[in-house]
């Protein structure tokens, strides 16, 4: 899959539904999640059904890095 990611984004921007690039820290690493923009904050799904968490709090130390603005999917 690639991904068309926009680094410039605006914070305030970003709807429930928009994929966003996080850097975690540097021992997790980056990760693509789908957004979602609650009235007491913003919180991460992740897109693998299997993952054991199915709503990741946006923590501090999380980074919004980008925003995808579009996916190629060879199939």
């Amino acid at each position: 899959m690639l991904k068309y990611v926009n680094p410039d984004f605006q914070i305030s921007d970003l709807k429930t539904g928009d994929l966003v690039i996080v850097v975690y820290d540097a021992k997790i690493g980056t990760t693509l999640k789908k957004l979602n923009v609650v009235s007491n904050g913003m919180f991460l799904e992740p897109l693998n059904p299997k993952w054991h968490e199915k709503i990741i709090e946006l923590r501090k130390e999380c980074k919004l890095t980008g925003k995808v603005v579009g996916l190629y999917l060879d199939i």
